[in-house]
């Protein structure tokens, strides 16, 4: 596998906003090219052929702990499910595609998932507004998920569809798929 480009309009914004390069982690893509540009390789569907709704994805090799460029001091590193962002194969599917937790016990048969769900990273509501047709998909507690749903990815939802604070529309309705929306989101 080569060298996989980077996004630069996806660097930009993360480096508008405090993040370590350690922790940036290819989430949502746009379509399958800039699934290939810049998460890595498709090794296989994981959907019925031909249809591309789930895909295992091979990423490059990722340092999961890099000691450089990285404050190690960081809370995420004591958690016992870190190696779970940096994770080779990955599983990224289509926004709307239903059958993700079959997709993904597909991709990964020996994992236990009891105390676990299966969650879209990026919120699918978003990436829908955005123009990504493609998310990545991690297990995650319960709680986690309950409380991202709860904040986050609410407040993505209304920045990415034009929401003002006080809930009303402004801007353009509908996807918006510019010249200044990543292709591949990194988080």
């Amino acid at each position: 596998m080569g060298e996989l480009e980077r996004d630069p309009v996806a660097l930009e914004w993360f480096e508008k906003d405090w993040m370590p390069s350690c922790l940036r982690i290819p989430v949502a893509a746009r379509d399958i090219d800039s699934i290939e540009r810049f998460v890595g390789e498709i090794e296989s569907e994981l959907s019925r052929p031909g249809t591309f709704g789930a895909l295992l994805v091979r990423v490059p090799n990722r340092n999961p702990r890099p000691q450089e460029h990285c404050d190690l001091d960081l809370p995420v590193w004591d958690l016992t499910t870190v190696e779970t962002l940096h994770a080779n194969p990955q599983v990224l599917v289509e926004v709307d595609y239903t059958r993700y937790r079959d997709a993904y016990l597909k991709a990964f048969p020996a994992l236990d998932l009891a105390g676990f769900v299966v969650d879209h990273i990026e919120n699918r509501r978003r990436a829908r507004a955005v123009g990504w047709k493609y998310v990545r998909l991690c297990h995650v507690t319960t709680p986690v998920n309950v409380s991202s749903g709860q904040g986050a990815e609410r407040l993505g939802v209304d920045f990415a569809s034009g929401a003002s604070s006080s809930g009303r529309r402004g801007g353009t309705s509908g996807t918006r798929t510019s010249p200044t929306s990543p292709r591949c989101l990194v988080s």
